[in-house]
């Protein structure tokens, strides 16, 4: 069975939380780890336990975890948050498997209160005979992208409120056909469950006499990214009936995909 190279020993660096290492450096190490500096805030080794040897800052700036000094300890006995036992069961067995992992995230107290979250990705090493030595890999903090993520799904969770309780209808269709409609535009076609409508055509709420204007307006929408004004219209409720609204529409990309969301006002 074929074994990965030996990784380099990390570069030399302004905070070193273990003692020195060798310092043979060959222009490969040199070049590769320029290279590791630029996309990780530390590099991190352990031993065949498991257990840290070496961890070392990247960019002369000190590791904002605490405690400082990890040496002796596995990642699973520090301090830790934002991991499941699910999530650590699935980790752990890949490290006894001698697997490479990428960004396991997890959260660790920082040095000014409070928690930061933090990625870490590893490979395994090995020796000249192919025994297992144990992990190198690099860590990064990404508190600020996590935060980023937060703020995302507030404002998102925010607008979708506002969405469920506002007083016009509106609908979402793509490709032709129905994916999201609130309740306002349930009441206005008369639908019990928004199930009711979901999947249907959109052309089919529309009433014939309208059939070739609301499908031009639709299609200038797909086509152009268009946002088409206010004007009247009359659709079809779940019962067939005919009711005369005012709609505006414009385009969107909801599921990952470009869609056409529909403003309704019954005026009938």
């Amino acid at each position: 069975m074929n074994r990965p190279d030996p990784i380099p020993p990390p570069m030399p660096a302004h905070a070193d939380l273990s003692v020195d290492p060798a310092t043979h450096v060959t222009d490969s190490d040199t070049r590769f780890r320029a290279l590791a500096a630029l996309t990780s805030d530390w590099y991190w080794e352990q031993d065949a336990d498991f257990r840290f040897v070496h961890i070392r800052d990247a960019r002369g700036v000190p590791a904002p975890m605490v405690p400082d000094n990890r040496i002796g300890m596995t990642r699973w006995e520090l301090p830790h948050a934002g991991v499941t036992e699910a999530q650590w069961a699935e980790h752990r067995a890949l490290l006894n498997a001698h697997q490479t992992f990428h960004e396991f995230e997890m959260q660790r107290p920082a040095k000014e209160g409070g928690w930061i979250w933090i990625s870490v990705s590893g490979v395994p090493t090995f020796d000249a005979a192919g025994g297992f030595k144990g992990y190198w890999g690099i860590g990064r903090d990404i508190t600020q992208r996590k935060l980023a993520e937060k703020d995302l799904r507030d404002s998102q969770n925010q607008y979708q409120d506002l969405v469920e309780w506002a007083p016009l209808g509106l609908c979402v269709h793509r490709g032709g056909r129905i994916v999201y409609v609130n309740p306002a535009a349930m009441r206005i076609w008369g639908a019990a469950t928004a199930q009711e409508l979901y999947g249907t055509r959109f052309q089919s709420r529309i009433h014939p006499q309208y059939f070739s204007s609301e499908g031009s307006r639709m299609q200038s929408i797909v086509d152009k990214g268009l946002h088409v004004p206010v004007r009247q219209s009359r659709y079809l409720r779940m019962d067939d009936r005919a009711i005369d609204v005012e709609t505006q529409g414009m385009p969107i990309v909801y599921g990952g995909a470009p869609a056409v969301q529909i403003c309704i006002q019954d005026i009938s």
